[in-house]
């Protein structure tokens, strides 16, 4: 158990130390390779030692963990911002912040995604970095709320620290927080959308008996649906997934 200790402290400090933005222009490749060869080998090997499997009864949790779970994810969003302030805007993004700033808006980019994600931003400080922050305050609660995902139906604590540790201190994570397009947060929502779905498969339908939830799915779902032009194809297939669900359950009632 020490060891695995051991092998996750240093993939954390290695996994801080390569953070960039383009792996494969900053350092050699060797490196690189290595860094996934200890990911995944602390992947498979310790960490199913330290995660405890519970479907039957979900685990209790402390208030105080959600502190926890903000500031293991909280930092390295800070740390992205700082070392790429005011983040990264692609032709798309740019074009969107025009839009908001100047309230002319069109359908290339979904207007919904405009309006949500850079003109509420821009209301409260008109400046591009307040975009940045938006985007990572909304990738915050989703990731939040996978941590309590984890620790409520599957994970001990200790397991729930090490995952969020394993995603957060990934580059590419960080990496993402702070590349500002519409297909981060439509990635996101559907991230979110899936937990959704697997809580009404383990919960046998329980959760999704309650209305704060079904209002949660369908916020989730419109998000999918509206903030990409082709989150109608998403969008369908989780309908009718969760369709053929109720119709199941409701067979074995």
């Amino acid at each position: 158990m020490k060891r695995n200790y051991f092998i996750i402290s240093f993939l954390s400090i290695l996994l801080s130390l390569s953070f960039t933005f383009d792996p494969f222009a900053s350092f050699n490749y060797f490196t690189f390779i290595l860094l996934l060869i200890i990911f995944f080998a602390v992947l498979f090997f310790a960490y199913p030692k330290l995660v405890k499997i519970n479907l039957k009864k979900p685990n209790k949790i402390n208030k105080w963990e959600f502190l926890i779970y903000i500031l293991i994810i909280i930092i390295p969003l800070i740390i992205s911002l700082i070392a790429y302030y005011p983040g990264f805007f692609v032709p798309d993004s740019l074009n969107q912040l025009e839009q908001a700033q100047s309230n002319i808006y069109n359908n290339w980019h979904p207007v919904m995604n405009t309006l949500i994600f850079f003109k509420l931003p821009i209301l409260f400080y008109n400046h591009a970095v307040s975009v940045t922050i938006f985007q990572e305050l909304f990738i915050l609660v989703i990731m939040v709320y996978l941590a309590y995902f984890l620790r409520k139906n599957f994970l001990s604590i200790k397991g729930t620290i090490l995952a969020l540790l394993l995603m957060v201190l990934n580059p590419l994570f960080m990496k993402y927080s702070i590349f500002v397009v519409k297909d981060v947060p439509y990635s996101f929502c559907i991230l979110l959308v899936t937990l959704f779905l697997i809580n009404i498969v383990i919960s046998k339908g329980e959760w999704f008996k309650s209305l704060a939830n079904k209002i949660w799915f369908l916020l989730g779902s419109m998000g999918i649906l509206m903030l990409r032009h082709n989150g109608i194809i998403p969008f369908i297939f989780i309908f009718l997934t969760l369709g053929i669900k109720i119709i199941k359950l409701r067979k074995i009632k």
